[in-house]
């Protein structure tokens, strides 16, 4: 029994470190290009599959166990640890060159004329307010630089 617990822990250790370092860069280059933090669960699924792939998975549900049952939740806490980690490096690396890389620049001085639709062709978002008739009336035709 307790070295069924102790293997599992083991096992969870090496596993979850593998998984750690996967989730952590996914959850680095997600923020760092979307801004956004990627969410807890699909960094679980994340991790978990890629650890299911590398056999992890299909090795616990052959022999079920109290050490199996230990190993997932050691390798889910250093999924989640992961996750979070990489949402906090990633929001202090300043972001100089990602502009370059996005395709957006400064320098380019390129304007669009963009030409707003008649006003019977601009319609109202499902669920939000309602956008009065004057409003449209008063934007239709008008042209953006």
């Amino acid at each position: 029994m307790l070295q069924d617990i102790l293997a599992g822990l083991l096992d969870g250790l090496i596993s979850g470190t593998i998984a750690f370092f996967i989730v952590l860069l996914l959850a680095f280059f997600y923020r760092f290009f979307t801004n956004e933090k990627i969410p807890t669960f699909i960094g679980i699924a994340f991790g978990l599959g890629f650890w299911g792939f590398t056999g992890g998975l299909l090795d616990i549900f052959q022999q079920p166990s109290l050490g199996g049952v230990i190993t997932i939740l050691i390798v889910l806490i250093f999924v989640v640890w992961a996750v979070n980690t990489g949402d906090k490096i990633s929001e202090n690396i300043p972001k100089k060159g990602i502009d370059r890389i996005r395709g957006i620049r400064a320098a380019d001085k390129n304007f669009t004329i963009i030409k707003l639709p008649h006003e019977r062709l601009i319609f109202d978002i499902a669920s939000k307010p309602k956008v009065p008739d004057s409003l449209k009336a008063e934007l239709s035709e008008r042209e953006f630089t």
